[in-house]
């Protein structure tokens, strides 16, 4: 569906008002800015426009609302002067009523306003309903109480977040620009549209996913909208698509789990604030509920997590710096979570290899083992058997990851892995930290599968491992049907009992010795290896 233009900007003349005579006005420049962003996303010129001229109380003239007929979206700056002009929510209203006679106004559930919140507003009580939840997108900063627009007349750091946040304006703008050129041209009193048949089949070439990116503190904010544009960039969607109420502690529980419940993922970004905290009883700060939620939904239905949570963070708030303490300990609090302490650019890594494996298609079944579980002679006649199909076609490498205090428990288990055919490797013990880690990295990087041998490790070597290794294959705690399994080994301790009771994928409890259930598991484990790898 063509239109005339592409963007009309709505705002009130007094906040474009220049801070200095040498500046153009913040409106004047956020139009240029945006116009050279969008131009260059939708690759031809952007037309935007935006009146000039002052009005008082004359007739709201027919030359604008003949443009909104022909104009595609609606920008509103929204400061407290803009809620209280007649003029501003008259163009608002009057926007919205027309766009829903040229094609709706919501495509595909997006809708055709964008809300940049220059300064903070006390009621929206004004704005049309399809704004009032809606995030948007703000343009100014808090500092010691008072707010601070992004202008880079307050400093470089400004500007920067500025033109990040014009640029995730323009890129949802041209999204959206080109939903509509895939409409076709209605009858003025239709129903809103959807997209054709060609641009759904497009659209649906590759699996997109729902990303619930929890809302982070002040100090989060920038890292928020880097992977924000990731995602979107990647065609992901993402929620929470509306505001979360924080004036109600219940109810906003209740939104976040109903997010929650539509992701397929959910990120977290851990700063040095507790972040916005929702009026109730508990008191609990936005960052450590969205976590807390995460995580049981996690436990009950396998919601994969991220969490970046950088070694140097520490809060001055008590509370918060609780929560951080307890989320590099607990296991609760990182259920289904790969928990990255690592810059940005490396979790943006972490991002993309997550992603890539939640869209990757499911692998089919492996084909059923042979009969297991009559006797531990007929086990190894089927092991023998899966030994045999592996050795004709070259030996599997299995990375066995275990303590030093291990190495000697570990012989049986190593010595039967080998009589199947399996090339079986330790870990690095000696040697500086450095040499360490880089050698087993090299060997973690060159094997088929990896077998956590936890013994005499404790629970954090355990999830230490366990995090280097999904760091270094892009595999996630939930899923880990080929390349990583763990084998249990005395002695007992509640965390080992925890991962059984749990039902931890591909887990073999070998604490009574080389049993027919455990050599059954291996069997099985070896052949789905197998199958995966196009082996057997």
């Amino acid at each position: 569906m063509p239109f005339d233009q592409h963007a009309f900007i709505s705002y009130a003349h007094i906040d474009n008002e220049p801070l200095s005579p040498a500046q153009r006005g913040w409106v004047s420049r956020f139009h240029a800015t945006l116009q050279a962003l969008l131009s260059m996303r939708i690759g031809a010129p952007a037309r935007i426009w935006r009146d000039d001229s002052l009005h008082g109380n004359e007739i709201f003239p027919d030359e604008i609302l003949g443009q909104f007929k022909r104009t595609a979206l609606l920008i509103s700056v929204l400061t407290p002067r803009y809620m209280a002009s007649t003029w501003c929510t008259r163009e608002l209203k009057a926007f919205c009523e027309q766009a829903e006679l040229a094609g709706g106004l919501r495509v595909n559930n997006q809708a055709r306003v964008f809300k940049v919140i220059k300064t903070p507003l006390n009621d929206e009580s004004q704005l049309p309903a399809v704004m009032r939840d809606m995030l948007g997108y703000a343009f100014f900063v808090v500092e010691d109480g008072a707010p601070l627009e992004l202008d880079a007349a307050y400093g470089e750091q400004f500007l920067q977040d500025y033109n990040r946040r014009v640029c995730k304006l323009a890129w949802d703008a041209a999204q959206l620009l080109r939903q509509l050129d895939a409409l076709p041209a209605m009858p003025a009193a239709s129903a809103a549209p959807t997209l054709t048949t060609a641009a759904n089949a497009a659209a649906g070439s590759a699996r997109r996913l729902t990303v619930y990116l929890a809302e982070a503190s002040h100090d989060g904010q920038a890292a928020r909208e880097r992977i924000l544009a990731e995602l979107v960039g990647h065609g992901h969607s993402v929620l929470p698509d509306q505001r979360l109420p924080l004036d109600d502690e219940d109810l906003c529980a209740q939104q976040i789990g109903q997010c929650l419940a539509r992701a397929d993922l959910s990120i977290h970004l851990v700063g040095r604030s507790p972040g916005a905290v929702p009026d109730g009883a508990r008191g609990e700060g936005l960052v450590a509920l969205q976590n807390r939620l995460a995580a049981e939904r996690s436990a009950t239905h396998g919601l994969a997590r991220l969490i970046w949570l950088p070694d140097e963070i520490q809060s001055v708030h008590m509370a918060h710096q609780a929560f951080i303490t307890a989320l590099r300990t607990d296991a609760a609090l990182q259920r289904g979570a790969d928990l990255l302490s690592a810059g940005i650019d490396s979790f943006v890594q972490a991002l993309h290899a997550t992603l890539d494996r939640l869209t990757r298609p499911a692998p089919p079944p492996p084909p059923p083992p042979q009969r297991i579980d009559a006797t531990i002679d007929e086990t190894s006649a089927a092991a023998g058997a899966a030994a045999a199909a592996t050795r004709a076609d070259g030996a599997l490498s299995l990375f066995l990851l275990c303590t030093a205090a291990d190495r000697k428990p570990s012989l049986p288990l190593r010595r039967w892995l080998r009589d199947q055919g399996v090339d079986v490797s330790l870990p690095a013990f000696e040697g500086s930290a450095a040499e360490v880690r880089a050698s087993n990295r090299q060997l973690l990087s060159g094997c088929d599968a990896a077998l956590v041998y936890y013994a005499s490790g404790d629970e954090a070597w355990k999830r230490s491992v366990d995090s280097d290794i999904r760091k270094q294959r892009g595999l996630a705690e939930r899923e880990l049907p080929l390349g990583l399994a763990t084998y249990l080994d005395a002695p007992s301790s509640s965390d080992k009992d925890d991962l059984l009771e749990m039902q931890a994928p591909n887990l073999l409890d070998g604490r009574k010795g080389l049993d027919a259930d455990v050599i059954a598991g291996l069997v099985v484990l070896l052949v789905t290896l197998r199958a995966g790898l196009g082996t057997g």
